[in-house]
């Protein structure tokens, strides 16, 4: 069986470094990833923020839920 799979992007017009950056940028995407999943009654179990550098390199972050949610807190 074939998972659905939510993406949500945000570009940013110049690149950030610090840690309140990347958590206010979370606060854009959250809420948006969270209405797109209630809106197909669906919840994450895995969530993966993929950041890509002004370096041309690309990092990411995996989590992981006990059990799924559709909810934006942060």
């Amino acid at each position: 069986m074939t998972l659905p799979h939510f993406a949500c992007r945000l570009s940013l017009p110049e690149p950030i470094g610090l840690a309140e950056d990347l958590l206010a940028a979370l606060d854009k995407l959250l809420p948006r990833l969270a209405v797109r999943l209630n809106e197909k009654g669906q919840g994450a179990r895995r969530l993966r923020l993929e950041a890509y550098r002004s370096d041309q390199t690309m990092q990411s972050l995996a989590l992981g839920l006990a059990q799924p949610s559709a909810e934006s807190s942060t």
